[in-house]
């Protein structure tokens, strides 16, 4: 709400909370008339939740805002003009920094300059390689979000599903960057301890899914088989770092790995 963006629209969505939310949201959408609420009978589940959101919004660009994160003040009208700026521009990133239950920086991954500076092949590998799980809630065309969207229900996982939603933007390329805009990414166990796979059978089923999906993702990309076959490696190390490491996997089956 403290956003100095003006044209902004806020649909929330209440995802069958059993505590104090509805009170909350209510007094919220009293004082500003941008807030629209949605309540959920019955809990969707995160991804469930993300989407009815996505479906609920009707303009051009659309942004999830999670409920432990913070933006800085200009971070919407940063990304706007970011967007505008980049012809053909489908997602635009921020910066992010993480921070700590008592607000507290703890690391900060700003837009890279050689990021901002490639294009073509180098910009897909680029982004490959310094893509942060925060830009998903950077500033997105909402058709290509939805579209993008299939993607994470094939795939079916709520650890990493980030990683995997923001894929086929990042094989696109046309993604914009601001430096001046920041996301404060709250960590907490929260997330870890609700979607994080456990068992050896978990993460081989988590990494097999990802891979099979980003594997798809870059045969639908469009790109010349040449271009193909150069972002593959870029494409390997991308899921090695964002669904499981396939090298602890394969150390748990040989029983290599101490407990």
């Amino acid at each position: 709400c403290a956003q100095d963006f003006a044209d902004l629209r806020i649909a929330v969505s209440d995802n069958a909370s059993t505590d104090a939310t509805p009170d909350i949201l209510a007094a919220w959408a009293a004082r500003d008339s941008r807030i629209e609420l949605h309540r959920q009978r019955e809990n969707l589940g995160m991804i469930g939740n993300f989407a009815f959101v996505r479906q609920a919004a009707d303009a051009r660009w659309f942004m999830l805002a999670a409920h432990d994160d913070r933006w800085s003040p200009n971070f919407v009208s940063a990304l706007h003009d970011a967007a505008r700026r980049e012809p053909g521009c489908r997602l635009c990133v921020p910066q992010v920094v993480k921070t700590t239950i008592d607000g507290a920086e703890d690391l900060r991954f700003a837009v890279p300059a050689s990021l901002l500076a490639a294009r073509g092949l180098a910009r897909r590998m680029a982004l490959l390689r310094w893509a942060q799980s925060g830009w998903i809630y950077g500033l997105v065309e909402r058709e290509a979000r939805l579209r993008a969207q299939e993607a994470t229900e094939r795939c079916g996982h709520a650890w990493g599903n980030e990683f995997i939603t923001m894929l086929p933007f990042l094989l696109d390329g046309r993604v914009a960057a601001s430096p001046a805009a920041t996301y404060y990414q709250l960590q907490t166990p929260l997330s870890e301890a609700r979607y994080k796979p456990r068992t050896l059978s978990e993460q081989t089923r988590l990494y097999r899914d990802f891979l099979r999906e980003a594997l798809r993702l870059l045969g639908e990309s469009g790109l010349p088989a040449a271009q193909r076959a150069a972002l593959l490696p870029s494409l390997l190390r991308y899921t090695g770092r964002h669904a499981w490491k396939l090298r602890r996997i394969v150390a748990e089956r040989l029983g290599l790995r101490r407990a």
